[in-house]
């Protein structure tokens, strides 16, 4: 499988979901992955599976945010991302930066960031879990 195909038009969180907000140190997508950058004024740039510090995810864009923007984050709770999601799937910190994958595209040598599990076509059903272990 591949990451997820995500329109950032069809991104809607729910109106109760928890969220972050921040300063965006990279530019973000509606449905991309981040983590806070502590080196960096911490500010908010796109996870990615390769180094244990990028990996360590914090939220999902809520909506199309420039460098040096607010940017608002998801942190819980069901996000419809539109489609493309399968049911019963976990999904994981891309190797991609700030890409969603199914945790089995997670390879040897890459960080383990769980996400969310695929709850309908459209809806994943976020839970975070920054585990900090690399897969052997």
């Amino acid at each position: 499988m591949a990451d997820l195909v995500i329109s950032s038009s069809l991104v809607q969180p729910t109106e109760t979901s928890p969220f972050e907000s921040g300063i965006c140190g990279a530019e973000f997508t509606a449905g991309q992955v981040g983590y806070v950058d502590a080196s960096d004024s911490s500010r908010w740039k796109k996870a990615v599976a390769t180094a244990s510090a990028s990996a360590a995810a914090r939220g999902i864009a809520t909506g199309n945010f420039s460098t040096g923007q607010i940017g608002r984050f998801q942190t819980h709770e069901t996000l419809n991302l539109g489609g493309g999601v399968s049911a019963g799937v976990v999904y994981a910190v891309s190797t991609n930066a700030g890409g969603i994958a199914p945790i089995a595209d997670v390879t040897t040598g890459n960080f383990i960031t769980p996400l969310a599990v695929g709850a309908t076509t459209n809806n994943l059903s976020l839970t975070i879990f920054r585990s900090g272990i690399q897969k052997p």
